[in-house]
């Protein structure tokens, strides 16, 4: 089994916290840095949500669990949406002889949107979907942004070491939809940082690990001003949409467009932000379509 940080319940903050709520927050900076403000006072209050986030992970870490508490019941609350923080599927439960995928993502890769991300996110639909032969394993964390700078970097959390310590046969990456709206966006920074993602889990691999970039899917989340929603879908869908796909060509991977898959589905996703079981279960069949067949 892959190590956690911790074995107490995680985070006690719903997704939706951390998710939409990092999306308003970032709008505002947004709008703070176009009246002419001070970019430091936008650095400043990142760092401090950053850190607010961290600090609340570490203390649900530091709380321990009741000895008498089942492995069951601990794996029970670590995908109850009302606990989602990050979740780690057990690459131990599948066979010796399994090949292994790892999943890197945030919110949409976790499961928030399902009642329960360990059954119903599209990694565990994909691993259903392969069977025996594969373990599909759910690095997937709530709020994350692929840049280092942004407020909850996704390294951060130790996933993509514990990415490396699986040696996946694949690796799906799809990281964004929070950097969409992180006032420190920057596109080179993007493209260098996913590059060498690519590059680490290459490198670290003890055989010719497939990777698969995908661009995020499209969002339908509504704030208070429309041109900002428009504001959105131009960052994922012209900017990182097209970023992905560069990297991808420069690496020699696989590139899958989510974006152009969900963007005429908005039934898919009630919050406009997270896919539902539909949703899901859509994703699990695209992506089993267009890497296993």
């Amino acid at each position: 089994m892959i190590p956690h940080e911790c074995d107490s319940p995680r985070l006690q903050v719903h997704p939706t916290n951390l998710s939409m709520g990092y999306l308003a927050y970032n709008w505002r900076m947004k709008e703070i840095l176009d009246n002419g403000h001070a970019r430091a006072i936008a650095v400043l209050v990142a760092l401090i949500t950053g850190a607010l986030i961290m600090m609340m992970n570490l203390s649900a870490c530091g709380q321990q669990p009741n000895s008498k508490t089942s492995d069951d019941a601990r794996a029970a609350s670590a995908s109850s949406p009302d606990n989602a923080f990050s979740h780690v599927s057990d690459p131990a439960s599948g066979t010796d002889s399994a090949k292994t995928i790892a999943c890197i993502g945030d919110s949409i890769t976790y499961g928030y949107g399902v009642d329960n991300p360990a059954k119903e996110a599209w990694p565990a639909l994909l691993d259903n979907k392969l069977g025996d032969g594969w373990k599909v394993v759910n690095f997937g964390v709530s709020g994350t942004t692929l840049l280092d700078e942004g407020a909850f970097p996704y390294r951060s959390t130790g996933n993509v070491e514990r990415a490396k310590e699986l040696d996946p046969s694949i690796a799906f990456i799809m990281l964004g939809s929070n950097d969409s709206v992180d006032p420190l966006w920057s596109i080179e920074s993007y493209r260098a940082q996913l590059s060498a993602l690519v590059d680490e889990l290459e490198s670290a691999s003890s055989h010719d690990v497939q990777i698969v970039l995908m661009a995020p899917p499209c969002t339908f989340y509504r704030l208070n001003n429309a041109a900002r929603d428009e504001s959105i879908n131009q960052v994922l869908g012209e900017v990182i949409r097209p970023a992905v796909k560069d990297v991808a060509e420069e690496k020699g991977v696989l590139y899958i467009d989510l974006y152009e898959f969900t963007e005429n589905h908005p039934e898919w996703f009630p919050d406009k932000l997270h896919p539902n079981e539909e949703g899901n279960a859509a994703f699990a069949d695209y992506l089993y379509d267009q890497v296993f067949r």
